[in-house]
């Protein structure tokens, strides 16, 4: 597992092939991850069906941010998805690149604000129990 305290908090390290392992997320979040970083090359049949579901999911369970970078266009052996994302901790797609080559960035004000307060009610810290701060008054 590979974390790296910064400034902007501490982030969880990952690759593509570990994102349907759940665990090793939670063990990333223990440890103080509140970004969790998932570079991706998914072929393009895998990545329509799970790839968003997946990361989204991550970022639920962990209360955390994602940033999937992704591989897209043709390689030797099969066609990349692309679609790199940023999600929020509460699974909501913020950015989304598609299929293009490019670029995309979040302001720092935009994203960490939210990252302070979504962090502080992650489930599993509740001891399994939903926490009092999602209960509907």
């Amino acid at each position: 597992m590979v974390t790296a305290e910064t400034e902007l908090g501490c982030f969880g390290m990952s690759i593509c092939y570990d994102v349907r392992f759940p665990e090793l997320y939670r063990l990333l979040a223990i440890k103080g991850a509140r970004v969790l970083f998932v570079p991706v090359s998914f072929t393009k049949e895998t990545g329509e069906e799970h790839l968003e579901m997946l990361l989204r999911a991550r970022a639920v369970e962990n209360g955390c941010y994602v940033i999937a970078a992704a591989q897209t266009g043709v390689k030797p052996a099969y066609t990349a998805y692309g679609n790199s994302m940023l999600i929020d901790p509460w699974g909501k797609v913020l950015v989304r690149a598609g299929s293009e080559t490019g670029v995309f960035f979040m302001g720092r004000s935009i994203w960490i604000m939210p990252m302070r307060s979504a962090a502080g009610c992650r489930p599993w810290k509740a001891g399994g129990r939903t926490c009092t701060r999602w209960k509907k008054k």
